[in-house]
């Protein structure tokens, strides 16, 4: 049986409560959290702005105030409300329950004021948080609104002449909403790169908390820039820069006696060694395919961890006579497979019941794959042998 048990998205085990979780989930939040600030302010900006012009333009009555003022009333409750629990969306079903959320009062605005700019300019906005908070998973989503927004434009400009501000919001606005969407996906994922790439454990501690602090005050709109959100910018990067700190130093612990904190070396080097030492400890044949693979130290360390509880397992549970360990990198994918002809087991089907403590071993590589950001997916029958692999993809070196 297959079970994939560890991936980009999945939660650190036993991380307190705090800001980001540790590791990749942590840099993929820190990008999460700061765009979507931006994106709610960008649109309660924008929303302002509109009720503000249109005020001026027809005057101070109960027919504006209705129009303009109350829709603007309800953004900027919703604005607040989501800014303020920005903090907790860490991990991914709050991101779901937001977006959900925010497209909820959406439908209240198009159910009241259909055809007004206000709830394209929301709509928009919507879109773009959607694809900041849940990548390219909420395409249906966004896809659904612009459906939405051109059977709304044909509805209302088939059945009466309307102004021409509100024309031309109705005619753009599905091509606005795609666009606003994809975008916040490719500047998530921008901002997420550039976060990793910052985060080098090579450089100084204050150039990389220069570097990262920012990246993440740019990913909000300098027009829409307050003192609050560039205490939020600056207690994110202070998070992943601590991270990495603590990160690096764990990696100057040996693994098992073999050290993997020297620049001059790649990481198969050292993973050989511990291979064979393991092997001639367990007494079991061991075959390495371990080509040259430059990595980062603290990536290097977690995945020697990996590979160590691995061959842990092998020499108590697993009966095998033959070991292997085999490592791939191309295309910016590395793989780290650990295999043996060992008595195997059924691997359950809840992927729960392996973080659990019956598999104490499976938990730690579970954590660290979930650290790393790497899928860990494990193969295995009676009297099959078992198969562990990590794919890391778009790990800097």
């Amino acid at each position: 049986m297959v079970q994939s048990v560890a991936s980009a998205d999945a939660p650190v085990h036993g991380v307190s409560p705090r800001l980001v979780p540790a590791g990749f989930p942590g840099v993929q939040a820190a990008a999460v959290i700061a765009l979507g600030r931006a994106v709610l302010l960008a649109r309660f900006g924008l929303s302002l702005l509109y009720a503000a012009a249109a005020v001026l333009l027809s005057g101070l009555n109960p027919d504006s105030v209705q129009r303009y003022l109350v829709p603007f009333a309800i953004i900027a409750v919703v604005t607040l409300a989501e800014t303020l629990v920005l903090k907790r969306l860490a991990s991914g079903p709050p991101r779901v329950a937001l977006v959900f959320a925010d497209s909820a009062v959406a439908v209240v605005l198009f159910l009241v004021w259909t055809a007004d700019p206000v709830y394209v300019i929301y709509q928009i906005g919507a879109a773009a948080l959607a694809g900041a908070m849940l990548g390219l998973h909420s395409t249906p989503l966004w896809g659904g609104q612009a459906i939405q927004a051109v059977a709304t434009c044909w509805v209302v400009l088939a059945d009466k002449i309307a102004p021409p501000l509100t024309t031309l919001a109705l005619v753009t606005a599905p091509a606005l909403i795609v666009a606003a969407g994809a975008s916040a996906v490719t500047i998530t994922r921008i901002v997420q790169e550039r976060l990793n790439r910052d985060l080098d454990p090579s450089l100084p501690v204050p150039e990389i908390h220069r570097r990262t602090r920012r990246i993440l005050r740019a990913s909000s709109f300098t027009i829409f820039r307050s003192r609050r959100r560039l205490r939020l910018a600056d207690e994110l990067a202070r998070t992943l820069v601590h991270d990495t700190s603590v990160a690096m130093d764990h990696a100057g612990t040996p693994v098992n006696g073999v050290r993997f904190d020297y620049d001059h070396e790649d990481f198969a080097e050292p993973l050989d060694a511990l291979c064979m030492e393991w092997a001639q400890e367990a007494r079991v044949n061991m075959r390495t395919s371990l080509p040259p693979v430059w990595l980062r130290i603290p990536v290097r360390h977690q995945l020697a961890l990996i590979v160590d509880d691995a061959l842990s397992n092998v020499a108590v549970h697993s009966h095998a006579t033959r070991a292997r360990v085999e490592l791939a990198e191309r295309r910016q994918v590395v793989t780290l497979t650990i295999a043996d002809n060992g008595r195997g087991f059924v691997v359950p089907a809840d992927p729960a019941v392996l973080k659990g403590g019956h598999y104490e071993g499976i938990r730690r590589m579970i954590d660290r794959s979930s650290f790393l950001g790497a899928d860990l997916t494990i193969s295995s029958q009676p009297h099959g042998g078992t198969e562990i692999k990590v794919r890391m993809t778009g790990m800097p070196s």
